[in-house]
């Protein structure tokens, strides 16, 4: 009876040590880029530079396993990135960057310069 019921005893120790050590163990971010759109835009010359903006959402664990950044690209090549924070799990950032193009308006144009496709943005590692 008595070693039954140190058997017991170990086996939830053992148990409780392997659920507490997996609690414990990071687990890797997993970023991912939704909602992409344009913010302001602004004409310099025949430049235009126009915020690219995206949700980064973390779906994964809290690790960093290296440097991530969200890219934006546009169907023409441009783009721009910006460096993505260490977000907790579950949480959501806002993150954005400026992308410069040609302008078909003349210089001094007052119209609405945001493209009319949205950027494409990506989570690189």
């Amino acid at each position: 009876m008595v070693a039954s019921a140190i058997a017991i005893v170990v086996l939830v120790l053992l148990v409780a040590f392997l659920v507490l050590r997996a609690a414990l163990v990071p687990t890797d971010a997993v970023y991912v880029a939704s909602n992409p759109h344009w913010g302001t835009c602004t004409q310099a010359g025949q430049d235009v530079h126009c915020t690219a903006i995206a949700t980064v959402t973390n779906q994964g664990g809290t690790r960093i396993a290296r440097v991530q950044y969200l890219a934006f690209f546009l169907s023409d090549g441009t783009g721009c990135d910006a460096d993505i924070p260490a977000i907790d799990p579950g949480a959501s950032r806002t993150l954005g960057c400026v992308v410069t193009m040609g302008s078909n308006f003349p210089p001094g144009t007052t119209g609405n310069q945001t493209p009319s496709d949205p950027p494409k943005a990506i989570v690189q590692p």
